[in-house]
């Protein structure tokens, strides 16, 4: 049986698990989250396309969209166009933790390290690779993991530490590779 999820913003979507008391909590307070600072931080994307494309996925997202793709060429500036929306994001109070995926732990690490990092040096971190911790993920805003570290942890639903609503930003880069 398929059970679909209404939640009054966005479209109804199946249900893969319960939400925790405190996930619904926020939930629940979330709807009345408005950006008010949609300001990219020049330091992170100058690029007018860079811009254009946080402008576009804010715009996607506030029109009930859940999700959003950005393509850009190698090397345009993808990560720090997730950088820089993650920044509006925690600015405005508008996501608590964010989840940014990759293929390789080379990519993993670059984004941490050369964006992330850089960028919001005061956001806690945290990094799952090949079942390594670094960081403390329960307190960190942004963990960075592999899909298959991130597939261990949650593969078991009874031992797994986070709920279905624990991470609101989910970024996956490199997503056609995989």
């Amino acid at each position: 049986m398929a059970i679909k999820i209404i939640d009054g913003l966005y479209p109804a979507r199946q249900v893969f698990g319960f939400h925790k008391k405190d996930e619904l909590e926020y939930l629940i307070q979330r709807r009345s989250f408005k950006l008010v600072d949609k300001t990219v931080d020049s330091n992170i994307c100058n690029r007018y396309y860079q811009k254009d494309a946080i402008d576009e996925i804010l715009k996607h997202l506030g029109s009930k969209h859940s999700r959003s793709l950005i393509v850009l060429a190698t090397g345009t500036g993808k990560t720090r166009v997730s950088c820089a929306t993650s920044d509006i994001f925690l600015r405005n109070n508008f996501v608590k933790r964010i989840l940014f995926l990759a293929d390789r732990r080379n990519l993993v690490k670059q984004a941490k390290e050369e964006c992330f990092e850089k960028f919001l040096p005061s956001v806690p971190m945290a990094v799952i690779v090949d079942g390594q911790r670094e960081g403390d993920d329960s307190k960190a805003r942004i963990v960075f993991s592999t899909y298959q570290s991130m597939l261990s942890i949650i593969k078991d639903i009874d031992k797994c530490p986070y709920g279905i609503w624990h991470f609101d930003l989910i970024i996956v880069d490199e997503a056609h590779r995989s």
